[in-house]
């Protein structure tokens, strides 16, 4: 496998492409290295911007909530886009019935919601990874959590 971006925010934000709205680098709390990445809004990211040759990406982030979301609602993890489409979505979720779970939505082939309970704390740093293979007529997509595969679409 070939590493074609990494970045621990040791540099600003320069290796990336954009952000949206005000996220900061932080020196605590981080996971590793120096510095880190906080957004404490909703809609706050930084992009990266790579070729549209890609069939299969792997991505991997280490997150860190500080406040649970509500009842029926989530936190984003992160987005994968293509040509300025999604092509799947990662949050922390918690259900009207307060159950927590990691949901995955993926564009392609057709739009499709897949919930896995998991039981996420506050201020626990998590290894969030997703596995997204497009290149076939059905797609792949595998989420991984501290390792461990927990949706795994086929």
């Amino acid at each position: 496998m070939t590493i074609f971006f990494s970045d621990g925010f040791e540099d600003d934000f320069t290796p990336w492409t954009s952000t949206v709205g005000t996220p900061s680098i932080v020196t605590s709390p981080v996971h590793h290295g120096a510095k880190a990445c906080a957004c404490d809004a909703n809609n706050e990211y930084a992009t990266k911007t790579l070729a549209d040759d890609y069939t299969t990406l792997y991505v991997r982030f280490y997150v860190r909530i500080s406040q649970e979301p509500n009842a029926g609602s989530q936190v984003p993890i992160f987005q994968l886009l293509g040509d300025a489409i999604p092509i799947a979505r990662l949050f922390f979720y918690k259900t009207a019935g307060s159950v927590k779970q990691v949901w995955l939505r993926y564009m392609f082939p057709a739009q499709t919601d897949i919930y896995a309970n998991f039981v996420y704390a506050i201020d626990t740093w998590y290894c969030v990874e997703l596995k997204a293979v497009m290149g076939s007529a059905s797609g792949e997509y595998i989420v991984y959590v501290n390792g461990e595969p927990l949706i795994t679409e086929t």
